[in-house]
């Protein structure tokens, strides 16, 4: 997911063809190619500012300052569907995967993202200075102290209550 400018050049690019790359790096002391990196290939679609409003709220919690962003107005969501994925982990091991292989569990719903988030929220355990950015079934993205940190679960968690369960497990943790 990006959020682009509609005055920015890769956006026109976009526009005129949404086949794209897009790399993640783990870069220990800057060098790309002694890392971890993957490569995502797929098509961007603009989000259609009706349907945007859920994916907003999502993307300000882990983007405060976009925002500022959002409210000029002449910027908006692109979307990217995964075709292909490209991973290299180090010296011979590599290998491609194609989207579909990815996940296939749906995505939580926003409403349930959004309930968790409040159920986080309300946790009278929580440390103060701890955040809950974001969730899904496979963990969830917390900031503490102005750090972002990814909590993996050590299964996927299926159902709510299940979600529920492995946030207090989080909470504890991180007290």
């Amino acid at each position: 997911m990006l959020l682009v400018s509609h005055l920015a050049e890769h956006t026109r690019n976009l526009q005129a063809d949404p086949r794209a790359g897009f790399l993640v790096t783990h870069a220990a002391g800057g060098g790309v190619l002694e890392g971890q990196r993957l490569t995502m290939l797929g098509r961007f679609a603009p989000v259609l500012p009706e349907a945007s409003g859920e994916l907003a709220r999502r993307y300000v919690r882990y983007h405060p300052a976009a925002r500022r962003y959002l409210e000029l107005g002449e910027f908006c969501f692109w979307v990217m569907s995964l075709e292909r994925m490209r991973y290299i982990g180090g010296f011979g091991a590599m290998g491609w995967l194609a989207g579909d292989e990815l996940d296939s569990l749906a995505p939580l719903s926003y409403q349930d993202e959004a309930s968790l988030c409040e159920y986080f929220d309300a946790y009278p355990g929580r440390r103060a200075n701890l955040q809950l950015l974001g969730i899904d079934r496979y963990g969830c993205d917390l900031l503490l102290e102005g750090t972002r940190n990814r909590f993996t679960f050590d299964k996927p968690r299926l159902m709510n209550e299940a979600l529920k369960s492995v946030l207090i497990d989080c909470f504890e943790r991180q007290s």
